[in-house]
């Protein structure tokens, strides 16, 4: 195994992570703050340089596929280690709540351990959000440089990585150009949100923090509460739109910056995607119109703002919501559990199945039924104007087993430490979905007033980070490196 080139990337994520560890302190309120934010930076710094020093000169340039997976890993896995030091210095997190936030936003679930974030230290919470918007930013450029090249994504099979050049045999060169290339789109799309959701009536202070969870599709908010809260409803539809964006492909971002006009309505797993949160929205108002006519609050308009904003939300797997908390229960369970998920596009912040897999297999299950009715008709799936072969398809089916795999044991083993099987169900589909704030809108007080995720033991908080982790990465990916460990053991 080429073990220097993997310390020498890891290496350098450390880094990266030491330098944005830095960037809190200008809101750091005393000295405590600061030397929490000092101190994780200079560990992560030395140990970070330690490996890029140590593997600078052994290492090789490429690296296999096990090898991509076990990086991908110990990055998910470790980096939250560095990053949870500032968390557990502010005396707000123990060290099992410290590491279990830092992995919450590196992998932007959004679940937090905080009841009451207004109550924050504001340099943790901008911690926060930029722990998210790191994350999101690590997923593209992984499945960008790594997974997609890798032909480990089947719904890569629909992206036309024009970022990764193919004369880039170095894993590390790889993870450079797709930096690069996204790097532009993403802060581009995160300054704007900041921008209009502040003009839209929401302070600087929230709409930053809120901007950079929005573009990662996180879900760190800055009020305990709805988004609603703000009383900004231009802002909430901008955070709408940014949640749709960061969900979506940033291929087609990265084209429009390109000059190609094309990217977006040619892109057919972006337009599915739109369809679905176009149909999610009407299915949702009419839930929450329903709801408040119960609580004699009858308002088409507030119905149809409260719907479509949590359709992108929970597709997104942002979970922002802005309604009445109590107007949630009037949601079938299983219908907002279904949304997260879906998830978003293929090369997104986002988490979940993806769309392109759900829409293969809706195109594989049209494909079957008109075999039955033409048994001699030579049916051929495409999306995006390439084949859906059987190979495809037959990933598709098992990275969807490997989830619902995980999703039955991950509950099952919530459900043991004495938590009913429905808040144990939902835990571990936030946690799977990276859709964190799930539990708060389904179960927002059978668990615990405040925060629903401050009630789990450590066990479980543990076993909920490794779901974030196994959500975050392709499952297959997860799984395969299970397997080649087991192998050599």
């Amino acid at each position: 195994m080429n073990q220097a080139t993997i310390l020498y990337i890891y290496g350098w994520f450390i880094i990266v992570l030491a330098v944005l560890m830095l960037l809190p302190l200008a809101w750091a309120g005393h000295a405590t703050e600061a030397q929490g934010f000092f101190f994780g930076s200079c560990i992560a710094g030395f140990f970070g340089g330690s490996l890029i020093i140590a593997s600078q000169g052994v290492r090789r340039l490429e690296i296999n596929r096990p090898e991509i997976f076990i990086l991908i890993i110990i990055v998910w896995i470790t980096l939250p280690l560095f990053a949870g030091v500032p968390f557990y210095y502010s005396g707000e997190f123990s060290a099992i709540n410290a590491y279990f936030e830092a992995v919450s936003g590196f992998t932007t679930t959004g679940a937090t351990v905080l009841a009451d974030p207004e109550q924050a230290p504001r340099s943790i919470l901008v911690w926060r959000a930029l722990l998210q918007w790191a994350g999101g930013f690590t997923t593209l450029v992984m499945i960008g440089g790594l997974l997609a090249p890798s032909g480990v994504l089947s719904a890569d099979a629909t992206l036309q990585l024009n970022i990764v050049r193919q004369e880039a045999d170095d894993g590390f060169r790889r993870l450079q150009l797709t930096a690069r290339a996204l790097l532009a789109p993403y802060v581009i799309l995160t300054v704007l949100c900041i921008a209009l959701t502040w003009l839209g009536g929401i302070p600087a202070f929230d709409a930053f923090c809120l901007s950079l969870s929005t573009i990662s599709t996180g879900g760190f908010s800055t009020v305990s509460g709805s988004i609603a809260s703000f009383q900004a409803p231009l802002s909430e539809m901008v955070l709408l739109i940014f949640m749709i964006a960061g969900a979506y492909s940033f291929i087609c971002h990265e084209k429009i910056l390109r000059g190609d006009l094309r990217g977006y309505w040619e892109n057919e797993e972006g337009i599915f995607q739109i369809i679905l949160v176009i149909t999610s929205g009407f299915i949702l108002m009419f839930f929450f119109q329903n709801a408040m006519a119960n609580y004699g609050l009858p308002d088409w308009v507030e119905a149809a703002r409260n719907g479509f904003f949590m359709a992108a939300s929970l597709l997104s797997t942002t979970g922002y919501y802005n309604g009445e908390m109590q107007f949630s229960f009037a949601f079938p369970a299983f219908f907002l559990v279904a949304l997260t998920l879906i998830g978003g596009a293929s090369l997104s912040t986002a988490g979940g199945l993806k769309v392109v897999r759900i829409l293969a297999m809706i195109k594989q299950g049209r494909g079957e039924m008109m075999q039955l009715a033409f048994p001699h008709a030579i049916i051929i799936n495409r999306i995006g104007g390439r084949m859906v072969t059987s190979d495809m398809m037959a990933s598709i089916w098992a990275h969807l087993v490997a989830l619902i795999l995980a999703l039955v044991v991950l509950s099952l083993l919530i459900s043991w430490s004495d938590i009913e099987f429905l808040p144990a169900l939902v835990a571990a589909t936030s946690a799977l979905s990276n859709t964190g704030p799930l539990l708060d809108i389904i179960q927002p007080t059978s668990l615990h007033e405040g925060s629903a995720f401050d009630v789990f033991s450590p066990t479980v908080k543990l076993m909920l980070s490794l779901g974030m982790v196994v959500g975050r990465l392709e499952f297959l990916s997860f799984f395969s490196v299970l397997t080649i460990l087991l192998h050599r053991a």
